[in-house]
């Protein structure tokens, strides 16, 4: 493991004859950046074989149909390609892989691939807490961090990724305060347009660091209040945003019978579907409120550097709440909060550990149970498509494809 030359020959071996190997010691030195490129080859295997459960099967039929033979002038002249989103990512995404394969299986490992290196990204903004030694319980909320948002979100192809560049972007503006990074992480749009959330949360959080206290906490309570009464503004939204842009805000927000199935949907999802899966957010949150009291009890500084987290994390959450009318929405957005929950978590734990030896144990307890909760929670629903000898056990080498298994698309929230 000293040796570059033959951890990349040891991992070559174990990429071939067994990936999953290969993924338990890359998570093992997760700390070495080669370890860090065989997670995202992982990740293009899991994908290649991994059945699709979102829309990543419709993205895939529309490169197909749409994409394949045709020039780019053409593709961008056909106004179907926008039915699934005008954002250039997907675009431009389906119109390169459409030069060289109309694989299904190739399809998802590169949506995985892509999606893989930016949660790597991500995670190497914090290079320079974990570099050394860490504890325990600052390691759990490391993984807290790593798993809030479920792996199987790559198969969104949109949202996810780019929530992840934004993510990466701006903990380099956070640790670095170059305004460069935040301008850059202000283009997330581009993968998907409701990422426009994100850099307006930015300026709305810095205008809300030269306000009153009170000013954020009236706001976020008006939220709590608003969230309670489950307010949908999509009506008032189509009334602010002009026509020949609400093509942007997708087929469901425009069309009214559309939307009043989606409508129908999400409140048959709040009243029946898995609680299990439900609340899985909500019950972060609440963990990661109780960690936060322990650090208070205990005297841990409100971070200087690291303080705009928390108040971006407050900011968002404020808008999520807002937003609770929209369940797409709010459950999107709602785990970009608690990455920026658990990254402040994260970094004031390691920063400021020597406040916190002393209840090392109760920390330990306290931070492993969202850790188990968040890494286990999405294995248990997707259970179907993951346990699976070929899958888990097998190789490039396999003949096999999950998408082969067919099951419905919305089985995952109604299975026990």
């Amino acid at each position: 493991m000293y040796s570059k030359g033959k951890y990349i020959l040891f991992q070559t071996v174990l990429m071939i004859a067994s990936p999953i190997s290969s993924l338990f010691v890359s998570l093992r030195f997760y700390k070495n950046t080669i370890s860090q490129i065989f997670f995202i080859i992982f990740a293009y295997y899991f994908g290649y074989y991994c059945g699709f459960v979102n829309d990543l099967m419709h993205h895939f039929v529309d490169m197909r149909n749409l994409y394949v033979g045709q020039s780019l002038k053409e593709v961008l002249g056909d106004e179907r390609i926008y039915l699934l989103g005008s954002d250039l990512y997907h675009i431009a995404f389906k119109f390169i892989l459409s030069r060289f394969t109309t694989s299904t299986q190739v399809f998802g490992g590169c949506a995985c691939a892509v999606y893989a290196a930016l949660f790597v990204f991500f995670i190497r903004q914090f290079k320079e807490f974990y570099k050394g030694s860490l504890s325990v319980p600052c390691t759990m909320l490391f993984v807290c961090t790593a798993v809030v948002i479920e792996y199987y979100r790559y198969q969104g192809l949109r949202f996810a990724t780019g929530a992840f560049y934004f993510l990466a972007f701006y903990m380099k503006y956070v640790n670095t305060r170059n305004w460069r990074y935040l301008l850059l992480g202000s283009l997330c749009p581009l993968f998907h347009f409701s990422l426009i959330t994100l850099p307006a949360c930015a300026g709305v959080n810095w205008l809300l660091n030269r306000a009153s206290i009170w000013t954020r906490l009236a706001l976020l309570a008006t939220s709590v209040f608003v969230r309670m009464q489950n307010v949908d503004f999509v009506p008032l939204l189509l009334k602010v945003v002009p026509i020949k842009y609400q093509i942007y805000l997708g087929i469901d927000v425009t069309d009214s019978r559309i939307r009043t199935s989606v409508l129908n949907h999400m409140a048959d999802m709040r009243a029946y579907g898995n609680i299990f899966y439900r609340y899985r957010s909500s019950f972060l949150l609440l963990c990661g409120g109780a960690i936060l009291f322990l650090f208070w009890r205990n005297k841990v500084p409100f971070d200087k550097r690291y303080r705009v987290l928390f108040y971006m994390f407050l900011t968002l959450y404020t808008v999520v709440n807002f937003c609770y009318g929209d369940l797409t929405f709010f459950d999107r957005f709602f785990q970009i909060t608690l990455v920026l929950f658990y990254s402040y978590l994260f970094v004031v734990s390691v920063k400021y550990y020597d406040r916190l030896k002393h209840v090392n144990f109760l920390f330990m307890c306290m931070a492993l149970i969202p850790m188990a909760y968040a890494l286990l929670s999405p294995l248990i629903e997707e259970r179907e498509y993951l346990f699976h000898w070929e899958l888990l056990f097998g190789n490039f080498f396999v003949d096999w494809d999950g998408n082969a298994l067919n099951f419905p698309y919305e089985w995952r929230f109604y299975i026990g």
